[in-house]
């Protein structure tokens, strides 16, 4: 028999230092509100290019930063009306352009709506 003394294995010191925890995550919850709310604005104005391109442009990027956090449904929810703001927000550009280009301003007459 030794002289050493087994202590059970809830009495015995600890020789590690506890576990570090990581940091907890940051919250971004605010980007995925921000991205859906900006979706929601620019389903209103996509057809004004100065309004709508950027606001969508803006809306996606807060829509992948709140992707990480736990208000996801809503970040994927603003991404996705982003993207549908962006695709219209292009058509709406591109036929201003054509409709521009081709001269249809041209027979438009500014005072056919003027009344005396």
């Amino acid at each position: 028999m030794t002289d050493e003394t087994v202590l059970p294995p809830s009495l015995e010191p600890e020789l590690l230092p506890p576990p570090v925890t990581p940091a907890a995550p940051t919250e971004r919850g605010w980007a995925a509100i921000t991205s859906l709310v900006l979706g929601l604005i620019n389903l209103l104005t996509w057809c004004i290019p100065i309004c709508g391109g950027p606001l969508a442009i803006a809306g996606v990027i807060f829509g992948f930063l709140g992707l990480k956090s736990s208000n996801r449904g809503f970040a994927l929810a603003g991404i996705i009306l982003n993207a549908i703001g962006i695709a219209l927000s292009i058509i709406a550009t591109v036929v201003f352009i054509a409709a521009f280009t081709s001269g249809w301003f041209q027979n438009i007459d500014p005072n056919q709506f003027y009344q005396p």
